[in-house]
């Protein structure tokens, strides 16, 4: 992702095991640049070359599938044999100096997997299955030259490769450090030969690859700093560079009083979805109220009758939501680049929001992989985020639908259990907790995780209720637990805020709900540094890991924090906690319970209700 250097608007991003904090620099000077793709058509069978030669490659026994979310924007993913991109021959293609580089996310594979190769000039490979690391050859003098270096990068994980030649010596780089280097003195050979990105003779790359570039001289590169996030860890969204837990309401309406605003805020609530279409001086007019407040805004593509939706859709496909459309491609555009234009710069926007739960359409991909594409291209500096719905139960549709965000979600309202609203096979409010790790899996632990939790009355069920404060609590620590990275709650409506005739937000909160709501995104926002700090799990275990029982550590200030909650309806005695390090332990604090629990030595006891969960912090032993 590229960065602005202006300071009025945030910079959003996301860090995990290998999607790294810092950007990679390289000497700035673009001159030499020979080919530059940057995988950002999002479809179609070629890719284009943004050097000035302005070359057009070939994709071969690839598809529309294989366009995915890349490093930024999106990228090719190569999973078959015989798949590649291939460039013609061109003399500036081969020249006696020369550095080649790529974005590169390793998913599998056990022989030579090739990300560049121009037979008889140079190539830039992965290395076989007992290696994993990278491998760069020339033909220097007519001899082939070999540099290898760097430890394996086959942890699915976006990693910077490159290598050059000064007419001296290969060098090998990974993530910014040189790994490698092989001293020999000449020219490269130059041969006249296509460029093949992947290879289809044998090295077939296995992942995805991004932003290849090869430039007639040796470039410098600077190291990345290193990840921040714990393996298996999702990562959470960062505004300009501080991590940030959303605890977020939709359908806020932009007429709020300051005083409803302010009871928001001081809540813990600090992003909002807008309930209604607004042009473009109403849109910064409420960020303006909302950064007044210090809260930020999910800033709505589609959806709620706005004019964009997959690009190229057949108008008889907008009829399932009943509001207007526009197919026209140059019109759709032009309200994107309006919208986004308009507020990309201000300092209240959190992201964009997709068209919601659209998975469960089967629209066609390439529309919104197009939009997608567009709002990235816009700006860089902001993610787009999509939610689905609970209908969808397979891994393959839902990665076909993540390809089109940078944060993934899944919304789900199991109570009362009669609404039927969850279909992965646990119909009580634990599903909430099985939803996050399976939209958790779809995305290899690599993209941030908001879910969408219940905040309103079915009026579709016989015995339609609002969750009790119990049951809200736990379906929010139930998805923090299991991994969520951000809690939003569907739907603000303190008030009548709808149509009567609306089946699903037309009961107002009940004094007793909205006074839960509030107590719980209180404690969550007064958790959320903890809840993003360092994984600690392993540090604290539960004496006969009790089924019903699940728990999280984290590690924060010399402290340690026990986030557990009983996943059933029944009552668990004695839940003994027992610190992993065999230390004695001091006091334990219950978390917003007003009491404390005298430990055993390394030990600590207490009993769970059903469905309720406890928060414990004691100072770490040193």
């Amino acid at each position: 992702m590229s960065r602005r250097s202006n300071n009025r608007g945030n910079i959003v991003r996301f860090v995990a095991f290998g999607i790294l904090s810092a950007m990679l620099i390289s000497a700035s000077c673009s001159a030499g640049v020979i080919l530059d793709v940057r995988f950002d058509e999002g479809s179609g069978t070629v890719v284009n070359d943004s050097s000035p030669l302005a070359q057009v490659g070939e994709m071969y026994s690839m598809s529309d599938a294989n366009w995915q979310p890349g490093k930024a924007g999106s990228c090719l993913s190569f999973d078959a044999p015989g798949q590649y991109v291939e460039f013609l021959h061109r003399a500036e293609l081969a020249p006696t100096r020369v550095t080649v580089e790529a974005w590169v996310r390793v998913t599998g594979g056990i022989n030579y997997r090739a990300v560049v190769e121009k037979p008889g000039c140079y190539r830039l490979y992965v290395r076989p299955s007992s290696f994993h690391n990278l491998e760069a050859g020339a033909w220097i003098n007519g001899i082939y030259t070999v540099v290898r270096g760097g430890p394996p990068i086959n942890d699915r994980t976006w990693h910077h490769a490159a290598f050059t030649y000064d007419g001296l010596a290969m060098k090998l780089f990974l993530d910014g450090a040189e790994v490698g280097r092989t001293d020999a003195a000449g020219n490269l050979l130059q041969m006249e030969s296509t460029l093949k990105i992947s290879n289809a003779a044998g090295g077939t790359f296995q992942g995805g690859i991004d932003d290849v570039k090869v430039w007639d001289e040796a470039r410098t590169f600077t190291p990345i700093s290193p990840p921040t996030v714990q393996p298996k860890d999702t990562p959470f969204v960062t505004v300009n560079n501080a991590p940030f837990f959303p605890i977020g309401l939709y359908a806020v309406p932009p007429t709020l009083s300051d005083g409803e605003m302010q009871e928001l805020a001081q809540h813990g609530f600090n992003a909002v979805q807008v309930d209604r279409r607004l042009d473009n001086p109403g849109w910064i007019s409420f960020l303006n109220r909302l950064q007044q407040f210090g809260m930020k805004a999910f800033v709505t593509i589609s959806g709620y009758g706005t004019s964009w939706w997959p690009f190229g859709m057949d108008l008889n496909e907008g009829s399932i939501w009943g509001s207007p459309m526009v197919s026209d491609r140059c019109v759709q555009r032009q309200f994107i680049e309006d919208l986004v234009n308009t507020v990309k710069d201000h300092p209240a926007v959190l992201c964009y929001e997709s068209m919601d739960e659209v998975s469960q359409y089967l629209l066609q991909i390439n529309g919104l992989l197009e939009g997608y594409c567009l709002v990235r291209q816009l700006d860089p500096n902001h993610l787009v985020w999509v939610n689905h719905p609970p209908s969808v139960t397979t891994q393959e549709q839902l990665r076909e639908y993540n390809r089109i965000a940078d944060i993934v979600g899944f919304d789900i309202y199991p109570v009362p259990q009669s609404a039927n609203h969850t279909m992965l096979g646990d119909p009580t409010i634990s599903s909430v907790g099985q939803y996050t790790d399976f939209i958790r899996q779809s995305v290899d632990y690599a993209k941030p995780i908001w879910m969408v939790l219940q905040a309103y009355q079915w009026k579709s069920a016989p015995d339609g209720r609002f969750p009790t404060a119990e049951e809200l609590r736990f379906m929010t620590y139930n998805a923090v637990i299991h991994g969520a990275n951000g809690i939003i709650y569907f739907l603000y409506n303190p008030k009548q805020m709808f149509a009567p005739s609306w089946n699903v937000g037309n009961v107002v909160w009940t004094p007793e709900f909205w006074s839960a709501l509030k107590q719980t995104a209180s404690e969550l926002a007064g958790l959320s540094p903890v809840v993003m700090a360092q994984n600690a799990s392993p540090a604290v275990t539960i004496d006969g890991s009790p089924s019903q029982i699940e728990h999280i550590v984290r590690r924060r200030s010399g402290k340690l924090t026990v986030i557990a909650a009983n996943h059933t309806a029944n009552s668990v005695s004695g839940v003994r906690f027992r610190l992993g390090s065999g230390s004695s332990l001091g006091a334990v604090t219950v978390r917003f319970e007003s009491r404390t629990i005298t430990p055993s030595g390394s030990t600590f006891t207490d009993d769970f209700a059903g469905y309720r969960v406890h928060v414990y912090e004691f100072v770490e032993p040193q």
